[in-house]
């Protein structure tokens, strides 16, 4: 899954075999992976030690708001970074 990832339409993120790999605004690389479907919005990531995770899951469409997609981004750095 880490082996060749590929990049993403605008190099964003990473894809290794379905799992979404980003670098964040601190410095460290996280593993995970997020989805939009159904009038909702969830990711998961992780540190490669496991050692920092974060799950979180919206009953509301970001792409109707992007100051919600914009916080749910925040609180990922927040709590992988902080």
């Amino acid at each position: 899954m880490l082996l060749e990832p590929v990049a993403d339409h605008d190099g964003t993120y990473y894809y290794g075999l379905e799992l979404m790999i980003v670098k964040l605004r601190c410095g460290i690389t996280v593993y995970g992976h997020e989805g939009r479907d159904l009038g909702g919005f969830s990711y998961n990531f992780s540190s490669r030690d496991g050692s920092r995770q974060v799950v979180l899951a919206l009953t509301a469409w970001p792409d109707d708001s992007p100051g919600l997609e914009n916080a749910a981004y925040e609180f990922r750095d927040r709590a992988l970074c902080d």
